[in-house]
């Protein structure tokens, strides 16, 4: 009987409800309505990144033949990195190389002869402006005027017209010579000027084919456009490309700026030339730099760049670094946290509590905010 009675308490006892806790009253939190500054201010990340960058493609489309230079190396103005296929034209250059010097060459033969012809020429005349009749018609005029015979005048005549006439044939001769020699010396002066003569034509023509081959060979050819870094290459051996495609980037290394990857709306706040402070993980302290360039509609570079003031002397390409850009100030407004504020059905406003315990709703109008803090400019009073 004792050992039922024991278990049947046992059981009475197991089947009552355990007791719950008391309920927790939580109070609703509360703040207070201060004076004092707010700032409204913008922080984004970015890394160091080279100022210029060059993009680098091919002008036709082509099967990439050479690649000289690999990517992350160091060029030097002008450097060939990687070449097209351009055997036919290289060809076709050597031929026309060769057909200018063949023209150079004529031209050269054609100048020496006209300068060995003048030089003859100029001789020839120095000797036919020796040769006079000037004596000898002095001397027939003198024997015509002492004649005392007939036969005697007529052979005094016979003599002076003999030396007229040879005086004559030389002044031809002079006057040929001279034609002779201005025919020449125009013909040099035009060859030095390459006015005239097939020869000159041949040149010009071997040197315009030249030209045409070589724009056509550099089209092909990818050249490093200044002292910098291949920071990338995209291209090998047997790759075929279209034309303007890009295949890489070299960038000088020697200036840096910080690039950053914005929304839209966010680049939107910012402008040219403002001021941001800068922190770089890897460095103690803060830098000053200015917003120098912020993505405009159809540039292909969408990023923020940010030109520091006074950059360190060993600031290295790829530092992470933070910027705060300041949007925007107030100083002496009322101050909420932004928790206090409540948005409803189009309706901001606070819940005040007065003095004996009541609480009322009191629309509000919202300032600038911090992220913890909003400016509030009307609907509240300090405290």
């Amino acid at each position: 009987m004792v050992a039922l009675f024991l278990a049947g308490c046992q059981t009475a006892v197991s089947n009552q409800p355990t007791p719950l806790p008391p309920l927790e009253i939580i109070e609703a939190p509360r703040y207070v309505v201060e004076r004092g500054r707010i700032e409204q201010t913008l922080q984004f990340a970015g890394r160091t990144a080279p100022t210029v960058a060059e993009p680098l493609f091919f002008a036709v489309d082509g099967t990439v033949t050479e690649v000289l230079v690999a990517g992350g190396t160091a060029v030097s103005s002008g450097d060939i990195i990687a070449r097209l296929d351009v055997r036919a034209l290289t060809q076709q250059l050597e031929e026309a190389q060769l057909a200018l010097r063949a023209a150079e060459l004529r031209r050269t033969a054609v100048a020496e002869s006209n300068t060995a012809a003048l030089a003859d020429a100029q001789l020839r005349l120095q000797q036919a402006q020796l040769t006079t009749n000037a004596a000898e018609i002095a001397a027939a005029e003198i024997a015509l005027e002492n004649a005392s015979s007939a036969s005697a005048r007529r052979l005094a005549e016979a003599q002076l017209s003999d030396a007229q006439n040879r005086a004559a044939a030389q002044a031809l001769i002079i006057a040929q010579i001279e034609a002779e020699i201005a025919t020449l010396e125009q013909a040099i002066a035009q060859l030095e000027q390459g006015e005239a003569g097939q020869t000159t034509i041949d040149i010009e023509q071997a040197q315009l084919i030249i030209r045409q081959l070589e724009q056509a060979i550099a089209e092909r050819t990818l050249v490093a456009p200044f002292d910098g870094v291949l920071q990338t290459l995209d291209v090998r051996p047997g790759d075929d490309v279209d034309a303007f495609d890009l295949v890489g980037v070299v960038v000088d290394t020697a200036v840096l700026d910080i690039a950053a990857e914005l929304s839209p709306a966010d680049s939107s706040q910012l402008s040219i030339g403002q001021a941001v402070t800068i922190q770089f993980s890897n460095r103690p302290g803060d830098f000053e730099g200015t917003i120098s360039q912020l993505p405009t509609f159809g540039d292909s570079d969408s990023r923020v760049r940010v030109t520091l003031t006074a950059p360190p002397a060993d600031l290295q390409q790829g530092e992470l670094a933070t910027m705060t850009a300041l949007l925007a100030a107030a100083d002496d407004v009322l101050l909420l946290p932004a928790a206090a504020v409540r948005d409803y059905q189009g309706r901001t406003f606070v819940v005040i509590e007065t003095a004996d315990g009541s609480r009322r709703r009191a629309d509000v109008q919202v300032g600038i905010s911090d992220g913890l803090l909003l400016e509030l400019s009307a609907g509240v009073t300090e405290g």
